[in-house]
């Protein structure tokens, strides 16, 4: 009995110990919290020399992203080579998914590119910790669990031409002094419409960008970012679109805070994503009017 006795407690005990380590794997976020942190402080050791966005820079861009870079405030701050961003929302892996709520900080970089996005979210009761990074010429997406057990892991060619496009997005939507950047080449497709062809790393995307009247983004669409499947091993070809909406005051620029993302398979459009912008930084700091 004795024997018995000590052996549950002992078991007791281990698996006491191992509930407190997951605890701490996801309040610290793990592994994938310090790739993250690592990466930043990667980004930031290598930031150019401070340099403002002029006016006369914004001439060669057809005139809807003129009057857009200029709507934002971008014009007479610094260039944003470093840009974060948190976010708050749900998302769903399809259209008869359940919606999960998540929280996300993003942060990204102009030169050389890279975007860093952690996030958690909670699915059927239990914490998910994912971290999306796209450094180099190289892209990838990793789900785990409580930070510990993979849900999905996606690499490949596939998903370093999809963030090549979601990091024209950011650029977009989050910093859109950098749409200066010489690696974007531009056509005029209507008074409200053009169209955008980055490279980076070797990776070449196209998009539309859609603004209204007033000189908003109101959407962006692109064929080239591809949805991967739950387990990340697959992907299909489907077109991609952001509608963004509610333009405020971030403490200087003004830029959309609410958003959706969206996938147009064949059978029928569904969003993915509803995400809500809590906090746009820029880096270096604005520089005063």
């Amino acid at each position: 009995m004795n024997t018995l006795r000590r052996a549950a407690i002992a078991a007791s005990a281990a698996l006491a110990i191992a509930a407190a380590g997951l605890g701490w794997q996801v309040y610290t976020g793990g592994e994938l919290r310090r790739q993250f942190e690592h990466d930043v402080a990667a980004g930031r050791a290598v930031m150019p020399s401070a340099r403002l966005v002029r006016e006369d820079e914004l001439a060669h861009l057809p005139a809807p992203v003129r009057r857009y870079v200029a709507y934002t405030g971008a014009v007479g701050r610094a260039f944003p080579y470093e840009y974060r961003a948190r976010f708050r929302g749900r998302i769903r892996g399809g259209p008869d998914a359940p919606w999960m709520p998540i929280e996300v900080e993003q942060v990204s970089f102009t030169n050389p590119p890279a975007r860093l996005f952690f996030l958690r979210a909670t699915m059927m009761g239990l914490p998910v910790i994912g971290l999306h990074r796209y450094v180099g010429a190289h892209a990838t997406m990793d789900i785990r669990i409580a930070g510990v057990f993979p849900v999905m892991r996606a690499r490949g060619p596939e998903m370093d031409v999809s963030e090549t496009v979601t990091l024209l997005n950011d650029m977009a939507i989050l910093a859109p002094g950098t749409l200066l950047d010489p690696a974007i080449t531009w056509e005029a497709v209507s008074s409200d419409t053009t169209a955008a062809t980055f490279t980076n790393a070797g990776h070449t995307v196209r998009a539309r960008i859609v603004f209204d009247r007033s000189g908003r983004l109101t959407d962006f669409v692109s064929d080239d970012r591809l949805a991967a499947s739950p387990d990340g091993r697959r992907f299909a070809r489907w077109r991609w679109s952001t509608p963004m909406r509610d333009y405020r005051h971030f403490g200087g620029p003004v830029l959309p805070s609410r958003g959706t993302a969206r996938w147009h398979p064949p059978e029928g459009a569904y969003d993915y994503a509803e995400l809500e912008v809590l906090d746009v930084k820029w880096s270096p700091a604005d520089a005063p009017h």
